[in-house]
């Protein structure tokens, strides 16, 4: 009598106990008794229900938790990049007197050959003594032209919004010179 009504179903209990703190939520005590000892494993069945029901709900907060962080730092990542870009921006407006300046000192000069070359050719077709100057004048505005091309190009480089590269044969020296 004892071994069926009481040492079988203790242990039951002890087993059910051991199983769910190892972790299998989802296991029941199959007792069917109206004793007190029934009504301890009918307690323990609700218990093991309850708590798999709260780590479950945990599970569910911590996969809404990981997907607001990954949100946010989405967010965050979109910001620094807008800051950075807009950081960039400033730049270039406080670069954009001097690279005026560089760009109006080869622009005057093209403006002065032109309107000299104009001039003598208002006087009529230039002889060969003065075409080697006209040479000259042409080679000067040509070089200064470039000169305005390679400023207006190293500046929209440097607006242009681009994901950074990894570079492993790049002489440093050479950057540090171009910069």
């Amino acid at each position: 009598f004892i071994q069926k009504f009481v040492n079988r179903p203790v242990k039951e209990l002890v087993e059910g106990t051991n199983k769910v703190a190892a972790g299998e939520l989802q296991y029941k005590i199959s007792l069917n008794s109206k004793d007190e000892i029934g009504q301890l494993a009918l307690s323990f069945n609700k218990m093991t229900e309850d708590l798999k029901n709260a780590n479950e709900q945990i599970q569910e907060w911590i996969k809404t938790l990981e997907q607001r962080v990954e949100e946010r730092t989405q967010e965050l990542q979109e910001t620094q990049s807008q800051l950075l870009q807009t950081e960039k921006l400033a730049s270039i407006g406080k670069l954009a007197a001097t690279v005026a300046h560089e760009i109006n000192n080869p622009i005057t000069g093209i403006l002065t050959y032109t309107k000299l070359l104009r001039r003598k050719f208002k006087d009529g077709m230039p002889g060969s003594d003065e075409f080697q100057k006209f040479q000259g004048y042409l080679a000067t505005m040509e070089r200064e032209t470039e000169r305005c091309g390679t400023i207006v190009r190293n500046m929209l480089d440097f607006a242009r919004q681009r994901e950074p590269s990894y570079k492993p044969d790049i002489d440093v020296n050479t950057i540090i010179n171009e910069s």
